[in-house]
């Protein structure tokens, strides 16, 4: 992900010695935690070699906000380091939001929900479109739009799709569903059965679909129906079935039911395709059974 970088006004930019204290923090937090060792270890570097790239601040009054260089500025600040040399910019609100994300752009393509709440702190706090986001970030309105939904899931489920143990794919699917519960009751089965998004698609179809013909909020019994039988439109016959698979393939169990007959019989007919070679140090059997299968006529 790439956002772009806002310009700074012409013969605004200015190169200061800052006194640490009157630096704030940035107007987003994108940094892990920062041991203090580490912290140290960067003074240590400052002190003995100064500051060789400034950070990078705005005027806010009488004090200056931090867009980038948060570490440098938080170890000066942790061990005494009393100035920093800084590029002071003429930024407002907006501008400096996106640089900040620019300057940190990499923790948020390892971090979806944390890339969600920047996303809605642009619509909520910057008065961006979905549309305006994805032009500056590089992705489609529908990337920005999936992100944004990521919020509406209960938060107990944002622990699972942080750790990734509930895939992105998987767990977009979810906010269809509206109702947190059902939602809570959905994501149980989906880890259960380890689905991918296509799986997720189909199982969620299938959820809201049992819950219009029950007429009411999805309980856990129809959730458990419809995991049992998830019906979608299948890829091959374009029919809505109950959902199978065969070999990971989706498909409806009709067609899943004719393509295991049809390997069956080929299996049948031409034995030698699905023989597997021998080792040498085997003996070769002197008698071959070719058993059909179950129920199979022989035409």
């Amino acid at each position: 992900m790439t956002a772009q970088h806002p310009k700074p006004r012409k013969n605004s930019e200015t190169i200061q010695e800052i006194d640490v204290q009157l630096i704030q923090e940035p107007l987003i937090l994108l940094h892990p935690d920062e041991t203090p060792a580490s912290l140290h270890e960067l003074a240590d570097s400052i002190k003995a070699q100064g500051l060789i790239n400034p950070i990078v601040v705005r005027k806010t009054g009488n004090t200056y906000q931090l867009i980038a260089g948060y570490r440098r500025w938080k170890a000066a600040r942790t061990f005494g380091i009393p100035k920093l040399k800084a590029r002071v910019l003429d930024y407002d609100d907006t501008q400096a939001f996106l640089a900040t994300i620019s300057e940190n752009v990499h923790r948020l393509e390892s971090d979806p929900l944390q890339e969600a709440q920047v996303f809605q702190k642009l619509t909520t706090e910057h008065d961006l479109t979905e549309v305006q986001i994805a032009e500056k970030f590089g992705k489609t309105r529908q990337y920005v739009q999936n992100r944004l939904n990521l919020l509406k899931l209960p938060q107990k489920l944002h622990p699972l799709i942080k750790e990734g143990r509930l895939s992105l794919g998987a767990a977009s699917q979810l906010y269809r569903l509206e109702d947190p519960q059902t939602q809570m009751l959905a994501a149980g089965d989906m880890l259960d059965r380890n689905m991918n998004i296509k799986e997720a698609e189909a199982f969620i179809t299938s959820v809201l679909e049992w819950a219009r013909i029950q007429q009411e909020t999805p309980s856990p019994e129809v959730i458990h129906q419809a995991a049992i039988e998830v019906r979608f439109t299948c890829d091959y016959c374009d029919k809505r079935h109950p959902y199978a698979q065969l070999s990971r393939v989706p498909m409806c169990k009709n067609c899943e039911k004719i393509l295991t007959y049809l390997f069956q019989k080929d299996k049948f007919d031409h034995p030698e395709r699905y023989t597997q070679t021998q080792p040498e140090t085997q003996p070769t059997p002197t008698t071959t059974e070719t058993r059909r299968p179950p129920g199979m006529k022989i035409t």
